[in-house]
């Protein structure tokens, strides 16, 4: 495929989607990290406000415990109980703590003459009119400020107030009130604001049902808030990165709003929380600009810028390679071309030179034929004719090679059977006296192990006929050929008188086997003769071995 400059297109295409991909899914993992801490902050928010609504109930809570330790609570007492509570340091944001006391309407002049003869020669529960009951506020701290416009103020005359103090009531829980306007506020820096009650009953009475609570109701006990200073002294500057809304009920209203941040984060992000403060749920809208909340903005850019770079260089590489490769495929054709042009006309060469030396040989073998037809003595006609033998065997190889393809290996066993069946045929009158029988196997042995092994068993086929046979002895001569798993056998065996039981053939005068032993040593091959009901010579030497 890289021979094809398509493929760098390709694989320059697969990256860039690859690499859109990566940033893809790199983007909204950061989205979603980014979300994540924004969705976390918000709920840090949240538990803030939680816990300090539910830090304020506790402080309530324990007015009520001072007020079940005691028959009467004074209002020195009061004043002494709130000022160790530290308001202004440990609990920032609430107005004060009061005690309304419930009052019957029988009872009201009298609880009137009672605080003012206490001296406030002005008191008067207000607002004015008759009702079944009332519930003035008597005890305020800090008495101070703007907390000395409440007193006296009958806070159940006011429907937000009276619903949250009737909660607190029949349920003995604490209660939180709608948002109202406090009756501390001035005319300037006006703020929602809301109430806490907890109920205050008298001891010793049973509370189990409503009605024993409405019975033992002694008063409340109440702490006044306003929104912008509650939400200042919770929270004070530490969410800069948030802009948030807090409203009154389940769902947001701007009737019902009771704080708004005023920081200038976009609104990028968004996320609304509901809270359930006392007996009431809050909504609480959050907005936020992303960049406050997305510490790894850029990892999707450089993944994509990177990834760009990335791009090209592989497309720059590939490109490369398939020139690269279509160079070499070039010059790969034109080597393949001239070692074809090369080999052929080695080929040519090669049948050549068999061809020849094959023709010599046989003009060699010719003219000893020729001599032999002299009149000349017995030796020098032995002599001749084992040279005859010789030559026909080693021209037996290069006909053999001169018909096969492969010039370097010699199907073995044919080339015993060819050279055994003509050397003993050509024996007159002897050929008709002595049978020839074969066991081989097929064996390959290159031209170095072949020329010395056809020599060999020329010359032990020689020996045969010369000694083995004498006279008009009949008898069988036997050619093996087999190869093991590390050796290949070459074997000569015959019936014939054999040697006597002195013979060495090491040590023997005999030409031909000094040659047969030579040529064994040629291609480290170990030579064995036995003399057992005739004789039997072999040669075993390694297949591959390299010849000497």
């Amino acid at each position: 495929m890289l021979q094809h400059r398509s493929t760098a297109w390709a694989v320059l295409v697969l990256s860039i989607l690859f690499t859109t991909l990566a940033w893809y899914v790199s983007e909204r993992a950061q989205n979603a990290h980014r979300t994540d801490r924004f969705v976390y902050r918000t709920g840090e928010v949240a538990a803030a406000i939680t816990q300090r609504m539910k830090q304020y109930e506790n402080l309530l809570r324990g007015c009520v415990a001072l007020f079940d330790a005691s028959d009467s609570v004074t209002r020195d007492e009061w004043r002494t109980y709130v000022a160790a509570l530290q308001l202004g340091d440990q609990h920032p944001g609430i107005q004060g703590l009061g005690f309304s006391e419930s009052i019957p309407f029988e009872k009201l002049q009298e609880h009137e003459h009672a605080i003012r003869a206490a001296g406030f020669p002005t008191y008067a529960v207000w607002p004015p009119g008759e009702r079944a009951e009332y519930h003035a506020i008597v005890y305020l701290e800090p008495f101070e400020g703007r907390n000395l416009r409440a007193f006296g103020f009958d806070m159940h005359s006011e429907p937000k107030r009276s619903a949250a103090m009737d909660s607190a009531r029949d349920s003995g829980r604490p209660a939180i009130t709608a948002p109202v306007v406090l009756v501390q506020e001035t005319d300037r820096d006006v703020q929602p604001g809301f109430l806490m009650y907890v109920p205050v009953y008298r001891r010793g009475m049973p509370l189990d049902t409503v009605s024993e609570r409405q019975r033992a109701l002694r008063g409340f006990v109440y702490a006044p808030f306003r929104s912008k200073d509650l939400m200042g002294g919770i929270l004070g500057s530490q969410f800069k990165d948030l802009d948030y809304w807090v409203y009154d009920g389940s769902k947001p209203s701007p009737s019902h709003l009771l704080f708004r941040s005023h920081n200038a984060a976009a609104a990028e992000l968004t996320w609304t929380r509901q809270l359930a403060v006392g007996d009431r749920q809050w909504t609480i809208t959050f907005a936020g600009d992303a960049a406050s909340f997305d510490d790894g903005r850029a990892q999707p850019m450089v993944i994509a810028c990177m990834g760009l770079i990335i791009d090209v260089m592989l497309f720059l590489m590939v490109s490369s390679l398939a020139r690269t490769q279509q160079r070499a495929l070039r010059i790969a054709g034109e080597m393949t071309r001239e070692l074809r042009r090369s080999l052929g006309e080695k080929e040519v060469l090669l049948q050549e030179v068999h061809h020849r030396v094959k023709n010599n040989l046989q003009v060699i073998s010719s003219l000893i034929s020729l001599q032999l037809h002299k009149p000349e003595n017995e030796g020098a006609r032995d002599a001749l004719e084992e040279c005859r033998g010789r030559v026909f065997a080693i021209a037996l190889i290069h006909e053999k090679l001169y018909r096969v393809a492969d010039f370097s290996r010699i199907q073995f066993d044919d080339y015993v059977r060819d050279l055994s069946q003509n050397f003993l045929g050509a024996a007159q009158p002897q050929s008709a006296m002595i049978r020839l029988e074969l066991a081989l196997q097929p064996v390959l042995l290159d031209v170095e192990q072949a020329i010395p092994c056809g020599l060999i068993l020329q010359e032990l086929l020689s020996n045969v006929l010369k000694h083995a046979f004498p006279q008009t002895r009949q008898g069988t001569v036997q050619v093996e050929l087999s190869e093991g798993a590390e050796e290949v056998t070459l074997a000569v065996r015959d019936d014939g008188v054999g040697f006597p039981a002195s013979f060495d053939h090491e040590a023997a005068p005999s030409l031909g086997i000094k040659l047969v032993h030579i040529l064994a040593e040629q291609i480290g091959a170990r030579c064995q003769i036995e003399a057992q009901s005739g004789t039997r010579a072999a040669i075993r030497f390694a297949r591959h071995a390299k010849a000497a």
